[in-house]
């Protein structure tokens, strides 16, 4: 991806990057409703970032944003499965098209009920790692709190 220096030995410093770059896209509003100002979504992406370099739980990261950024515990749960999530899924295929991986794969949780576009992404198996999902995704996640 532009902008983004690929190491070629771990995935994990893609994904931090990605994070730094592209974390909380997704989030329209802040915790009073109010539309989310440029300074909480970057300070958003430094948390999330360096969460994903800690190695923190979801839980933890969902505490912090509760705590800093007067998100609902709710909310904030969203927000920390939902942006790790999306770090790991973008990252891991920027280091897979570094590396010269050829095909990818949607998987899902075990979770039940996963929804019917996931479900139409992980029916198509395995796929060239340049092509989108049959949902039009590149990557996981599709949706947030996407399972």
């Amino acid at each position: 991806e532009p902008g983004l220096d690929v190491p070629r030995d771990t995935s994990m410093d893609v994904e931090v990057q990605w994070a730094k770059a592209h974390a909380a896209e997704l989030i329209t509003k802040d915790g009073t409703g109010g539309e989310l100002l440029d300074t909480t979504r970057e300070m958003i992406r430094q948390t999330i970032a360096k969460a994903i370099a800690d190695g923190e739980t979801d839980a933890a990261i969902a505490k912090a944003l509760a705590e800093s950024y007067a998100f609902s515990d709710q909310r904030a749960d969203l927000i920390a499965r939902t942006e790790v999530r999306n770090a790991l899924g973008e990252g891991g295929l920027i280091a897979a098209k570094s590396v010269g991986m050829q095909e990818k794969r949607w998987l899902l949780s075990n979770d039940e009920g996963p929804c019917p576009l996931c479900e139409a992404n992980a029916a198509q198996q395995w796929i060239p790692v340049g092509d989108a999902f049959v949902s039009g995704a590149d990557a996981p996640l599709q949706h947030p709190n996407c399972r």
